[in-house]
């Protein structure tokens, strides 16, 4: 009894299952020879089990605050640290669904630990009461030292399982173990540490004491030779009951989600290689588009799809998938010894595609770059892009998409995802809108799908009441969504049906078609082995099973929904899609036909609040992408074209994903930051030389540029003189058009009264007269001429001048030509002349007066000379 007690509480010590390694099988015996002291120490390891998750979240909150960008500080989009969900089995999927290729990369590497004990083989899936139920699979010695004998039990209980909560518990090993035993065998040779061995257990099922139908637990454990536990695993007896009992069978449909978080900042951005890594062959993306198109009974002729499918299945298995397939001894038995898995007619998908992504590979047909490890971008360095040439593999995907879906049912989401209800409550409906409209034209141009806007797929728990109410106003009236926001009333004792009507704002009618939760859950499950692989088929075999048995008589709907980014292995989804196709309580159908169906149900409650919603981004974050959204809508008002080129860019930033991965989210807003900001910086003024002027006007040449490769811009140009007494601006043309690369230039009309420097204060805006930059450049003027005025007393002046000069040459000319005498002289030197000032040593008179004497005293040097008498001899 005290090691069945130890037993049990390791189980739960180990997340609701036995522990399976040597190390933690050695500890528990230690613990069942410690009696009391044993019983303490393990119910301290769940404490210590839940402490460390804590801590990992911690840290990750510090990478997410160093990934921040250098303008704002990185907000977180989470809007509260994640809390248990306890029966929410989304908590568990979306977590374990969304690792990317790089983590699976990393869990490849690492080698676990062999299980003690594996379940590989359960059939038939559906057990009828003339059949035998076979249970295979394998023990390995994880011990120390040889094994002598291992027994391996099967046990089950002979009462069925009557709700999906107490299904959910034995699955968990939460549940009392079953009681009953089926048979055994014992494994006779010894096993060295390391080794292992097969086992087969076969019961008639007339040995077994189960009656009606139903699902049974069922348990398979390995014992020793001492009676003690190697390891136990908990798995489902699905019973058909006898030939006369009749089951309605439920209808299910099934929705294949095409879908990531969001891969690219701007358009021209990866945040990581991983979108190249899930296209190639055997990546996520490939499995699923391949191996749904094989399944899906209304897609392409079976030709076509198996020579689709020939390169996924020769190759080898990309890194992120787990592989499934490894240890199989008989490629015939299919997965986990389900019937082989052989097309057949297949079952009707819907698939469920996000927009976003098909954008995201049609981007990667032409050269792009990959933003190297996002989440280490420093706050205050520049990021590391590295440049990628076109992806063959994406142009291949695109293809096959595009001629896979043409024929089949397609219901898209809202582009990205978006968290619809945190953008209401943030005033950005327009957002919310764009992104629907968005949907439809993305699947047109790049897929040629007519998908239209009635219908849309609301993954990520990202439904509420604000985002239908919303999304009706723009036309939906179809909606896919997780039953979490539509849960079942707390007094109906059974699965309400998958469609329902629902009124929304001014008494709107929408039809709600609702996931079932708990078998996204299952479906999201990660499985690496085929052991695994078995074990999560029986249990979706089991719930749909336990749902078809709620009631029995009249039949009900479900509809199947893996995790938005599922990751299956190719055995698995062969192995439930064989299931969906085999199981004689299930009847595949088109999701349409569950919507023609639709009917308002009392059973669900109301529609959950958008404040309710996990989904959420907190304010602090939309604050931000608010921020970026006004930058982009400037640079959208100056393009010449009615375009908005930022805005799948910041619908990105707005998806539901980011509410469960901080880092990312903060790396991919600090690069759309960024290249808006390259971009409005394209658009600018080239800065000249300064102006001088010579007169009273001028002109001021101004050189604009659009450096944007892909757009024209209309802007309109501002020029202010900074003393405008000085130096006034006339009229110009302000308003320009530039093509892509393209420049031109205005030239300013300016006008001067006074000398000096004076500077030009120049701008661009868009119509509105928003500036475009908030840098204003400056152009110096110098004014060195003169005014009117100044110029005529100068032009006069300069006249009387050269008049003055004429004068004085042509009286030096006329000196120097007429003759002198001795008279000349005697009569100037006389005292007389002298006196009178005439005489040559007189520098106080111009020439005037001296050429006036010399006239005289010539006029009278004549007449002395004839007169008679007159004594020449002094």
């Amino acid at each position: 009894m005290a090691t069945t007690r130890v037993a049990r509480a390791a189980r739960t010590s180990y997340g609701g299952r036995l522990p399976k390694s040597g190390r933690e099988l050695r500890g528990v015996r230690r613990l069942a020879h410690c009696a009391p002291a044993a019983v303490t120490a393990v119910a301290l390891l769940p404490v210590l089990a839940s402490s460390a998750p804590m801590t990992e979240q911690t840290l990750g909150g510090s990478a997410t605050s160093s990934a921040a960008s250098a303008d704002a500080p990185a907000v977180s989009p989470v809007t509260a640290p994640a809390t248990d969900n306890g029966d929410d089995p989304d908590s568990a999927s979306s977590a374990s669904s969304a690792s990317s290729a790089d983590s699976a990369a990393q869990d490849s590497s690492i080698e676990e630990p062999a299980d003690a004990l594996s379940v590989e083989s359960i059939t038939p899936m559906a057990v009828a009461e003339d059949a035998t139920l076979t249970v295979s699979g394998t023990v390995t010695n994880t011990e120390d030292a040889p094994l002598d004998s291992v027994t391996v039990r099967l046990r089950y209980s002979s009462q069925p399982l009557t709700t999906r909560t107490s299904l959910a518990h034995h699955a968990d090993g939460e549940a009392p173990q079953p009681q009953r035993f089926g048979t055994d065998e014992s494994l006779d040779e010894a096993l060295e540490p390391g080794d292992s061995v097969d086992y087969t257990l076969r019961i008639d099922m007339e040995d077994i004491d189960v009656q009606d139908f139903g699902v049974y637990p069922l348990t398979v454990d390995a014992v020793d030779s001492t009676g003690s536990t190697l390891g136990a695993l908990d798995s489902f007896l699905p019973y058909t009951g006898s030939p006369d009992e009749e089951i309605e069978p439920t209808e299910i449909a099934w929705v294949w989600p095409l879908a990531d978080r969001p891969q690219r900042a701007d358009d021209d951005t990866y945040l990581g290689n991983e979108l190249a890594e899930q296209l190639a062959p055997g990546g996520r993306l490939d499995r699923l588009l391949t191996l749904g198109l094989r399944a899906d009974s209304q897609g392409a002729d079976d030709d076509a799809e198996d020579e689709e499918t020939e390169s996924t299945d020769a190759s080898e298995p990309d890194e992120d998938e787990p592989s499934g397939s490894e240890g199989s001894e008989d490629e015939d038995n299919g997965v986990g010894g389900a019937p082989p898995a052989t097309r057949t007619d297949g079952i009707p998908l819907t698939w469920a595609v996000d927009p976003a992504l098909v954008d995201d590979v049609s981007r990667m047909t032409s050269s792009y770059q990959v933003l190297q490890n996002p989440t280490a971008v420093p706050a205050q360095g520049e990021p590391r892009l590295e440049p990628h040439e076109p992806d063959p593999n994406a142009g291949a995907w695109l293809d096959r998409a595009q001629e896979g879906l043409a024929e089949t049912s397609v219901v898209p989401s809202a582009y990205a995802s978006p968290s619809i209800g945190s953008l209401v409550e943030a005033d950005l409906e327009q957002d919310a809108i764009a992104a629907h409209r968005l949907a439809t034209e993305t699947l047109d141009e790049r897929l040629d799908l007519d998908v239209g806007a009635e219908r849309l797929w609301l993954p990520r728990k990202t439904a509420d009441a604000a985002s239908l109410e919303l999304l009706a106003e723009e036309g939906a009236t179809t909606f896919v969504f997780d039953d979490s926001a539509l849960p079942a009333q707390d007094w109906a004792g059974h699965t309400p049906d998958a469609a329902t009507v629902l009124t929304v704002g001014d008494d709107t009618e929408v039809t709600a078609l609702a996931t079932d939760r708990r078998l996204s859950e299952i479906l999201g499950t990660p499985v690496a082995t085929p052991g695994e692989t078995t074990l999560a088929q029986q249990r979706y075999i089991a719930e749909t099973a336990l749902i078809s048995a709620e009631r029995p008589d009249t039949g009900q709907t479900v509809i199947a929904a893996p995790p938005a980014t599922w990751n299956p292995t190719a055995d698995l989804l062969s192995a439930l899609v064989t299931a969906t196709e085999s199981l004689p309580w299930l009847e595949p159908v088109a999701l349409e036909d569950l919507a023609e169906d639709a009917q308002p149900l009392d059973e669900r409650q109301d529609l959950r609040a958008a404040e309710d919603s996990p989904a959420r981004l907190s304010s602090a974050y939309l604050d931000q992408i608010s921020d970026i959204r006004a930058e982009a809508d400037l640079f959208s008002s100056i393009l010449t074209e009615d375009d908005d080129p930022y805005r799948p860019a910041i619908l990105r930033l707005e998806s539901a994903a980011w509410a469960e991965e901080g880092a990312p989210a903060a790396s991919a807003r600090q690069q759309v930051a960024t290249a808006l900001e390259e971009s409005m910086g394209s658009v600018r003024i080239m800065p000249g030389e300064p102006v001088t002027m010579a007169s009273k006007s001028g002109e001021a040449p101004i050189l604009v540029a659009n450096d944007l490769p892909d757009h024209s811009v209309t802007v309109h140009l501002s020029v202010f003189s900074q003393n405008s007494e000085r130096l006034a601006v006339g009229d110009y043309a302000d308003t320009m058009e530039i093509a892509p690369g393209g420049k031109t230039t205005v030239y300013v009309p300016l006008s001067a009264s006074v000398n000096g420097r004076t500077e030009l204060e120049i701008g661009l805006h868009n119509a509105d007269g928003e500036p475009i930059s908030e840098d204003e450049t400056t152009l110096p003027v110098n004014v060195t001429g003169l005014g009117t005025s100044a110029l005529v007393i100068s032009g006069f002046a300069a006249l009387l001048l050269v008049a003055l000069l004429m004068l004085r040459t042509i009286r030096r000319w006329r000196r120097k030509h007429t003759p002198a005498s001795s008279a000349d002289t005697s009569v100037q030197n006389s005292p007389e002349m002298r006196h009178n000032g005439d005489g040559p040593d007189d520098d106080s008179h111009s020439e005037d007066v001296n050429v006036a004497g010399d006239a005289r005293i010539n006029d009278a040097s004549s007449s002395d000379s004839t007169t008679p008498g007159v004594d020449e001899t002094p």
